[in-house]
């Protein structure tokens, strides 16, 4: 599931970044830089499959670390952070990556223009 959702998100991620840098081609007198213009929080959504079906305070939340690599498989994290989501009744959680900081995403992660792919553990298990 984890391997899914990395892709998915080294898809957006290209989609945002092939969009910023057309936008930044096309208007030549403008300075706007990458860092200006990648949106600092991006919304995330995803499923824990373990808990659908739980009774309402076993579902309630779960403590999650994000992580973004380089690598589709192997390496360092270029970022990483810990939330607790809550869960609905099926599972289902959404979060804003970023939002653990005042700061949000680092705008340096994307400034390669490289496909990055996004990590998901759900407390301490394997990603």
């Amino acid at each position: 599931m984890s391997r899914i959702l990395k892709s998915l998100l080294g898809v957006f991620v290209s989609l945002i970044l092939t969009s910023v840098v057309q936008a930044q081609q096309s208007d030549v007198s403008s300075q706007t830089s990458v860092s200006d213009s990648f949106p600092r929080l991006v919304r995330f959504s995803g499923t824990l499959p373990e808990r659908r079906g739980a009774s309402p305070a076993a579902a309630a939340a779960a403590r999650v670390t994000f992580s973004i690599y380089e690598e589709q498989a192997g390496g360092a994290a270029l970022w990483s952070e810990v939330q607790d989501v809550r869960l609905d009744t099926q599972g289902r959680y959404s979060v804003l990556l970023g939002a653990a900081s005042s700061d949000g995403l680092p705008a340096e992660l994307f400034s390669t223009g490289g496909a990055r792919w996004l990590g998901v553990q759900i407390e301490g298990r394997q990603e």
